[in-house]
């Protein structure tokens, strides 16, 4: 009775199949393009693209339905048109695994007729995986490099089994036809960039895609990250690192100098003070210097010679003045 329940999807799809009406011999060939991708969570986004002449008729209407053959349920997704394309996105019941299997049709209504196609027996989500772009792309300058970071991914079946790798564009800004690519490979969530590959003085832009790189999951590179744009040094001695190592190495060979000039003048001053000497009139004043110290009031007073002198003084002091009238 188990190997009856599990069979029993497989049996419904094999019946289910079988009662679809053919298309044209054109409709999975040269006049339709029906390719389906997912997150590897729960959503599917298809994109239809179709021939002129096989869309030429007015009202026609596609639409998708996916047949899990695992649980036996079925989803339908309606295409809308979207400039000359067909676009349908849908949400399954449950996280998509790696045993999923899906059959998907197309539904084709062609004025009033309806035409399905298998169209793929065994759609396997692990093999059509289109991740999300990666998003808040920033670029910063480190040490001669440039190191781009973004937000890793939300998704824990990405980063548990390292599903991912990403894809780094970046041209000149003045010449987007001159892209170049760097390749990242590592589940890290950054690029380094050296300087050395890009141009001084220039500005540059770049983005960002990430696809699955497994050697089990497979699928498409998702969408371009928004872009992110700066302006390379205009050599590398701009560097801000460069510019604060070049100040210290100046500041200190500036204190060395004058540390140098000092140590040099200093003992040519002391030596200088040291053997030159001031003349002195000693030799000239004896015994004024060797027994008085040359205090000169101290020697008068020695030679009787002070009082004298205030003698003289108070000779020579006024006692009235008179004013003499002119000569007539």
């Amino acid at each position: 009775s188990m190997l009856w329940a599990r069979s029993m999807p497989f049996l419904l799809w094999a019946i289910y199949s079988s009662t679809l009406l053919t298309g044209s011999s054109g409709s999975n060939g040269n006049d339709v393009n029906l390719i389906c991708v997912n997150d590897y969570r729960v959503t599917v986004t298809c994109t239809l693209e179709v021939n002129a002449s096989h869309s030429s008729t007015e009202n026609a209407t596609y639409s998708v339905e996916f047949f899990s053959k695992l649980e036996g349920s079925m989803f339908t997704c309606a295409f809308k048109k979207v400039m000359d394309s067909y676009k349908c996105t849908l949400d399954v019941d449950e996280t998509f695994s790696d045993v999923d299997c899906y059959g998907v049709t197309l539904r084709h209504n062609l004025a009033g007729q309806l035409q399905s196609t298998v169209y793929e027996d065994c759609y396997e989500p692990e093999l059509n995986i289109q991740p999300f772009p990666p998003q808040d792309l920033t670029v910063t300058s480190a040490s001669q490099q440039y190191l781009f970071t973004w937000a890793g991914s939300k998704y824990k079946v990405y980063t548990d089994y390292n599903v991912l790798h990403h894809e780094l564009w970046f041209y000149k800004k003045e010449n987007p036809s001159m892209t170049r690519t760097v390749l990242h490979t590592d589940a890290a969530s950054f690029i380094y960039l050296n300087e050395e590959v890009l141009e001084p003085d220039t500005v540059y832009v770049a983005k960002l895609r990430a696809g699955p790189e497994n050697s089990y999951y497979k699928g498409h590179w998702s969408k371009w990250s928004s872009e992110v744009e700066w302006r390379t040094n205009s050599s590398l001695d701009d560097n801000p690192s460069d510019r604060i190592i070049w100040q210290i190495a100046l500041s200190l060979a500036a204190v060395a100098v004058i540390a140098s000039c000092l140590y040099c003048t200093l003992p040519a001053r002391i030596w200088i003070k040291s053997c030159t000497s001031v003349p002195t009139p000693a030799p000239f004043f004896q015994p004024l210097y060797s027994h008085y110290k040359g205090d000169f009031q101290k020697w008068l007073l020695s030679q009787g010679l002070q009082g004298d002198l205030i003698k003289m003084e108070e000779v020579l002091k006024i006692d009235m003045l008179i004013d003499a009238k002119p000569i007539k």
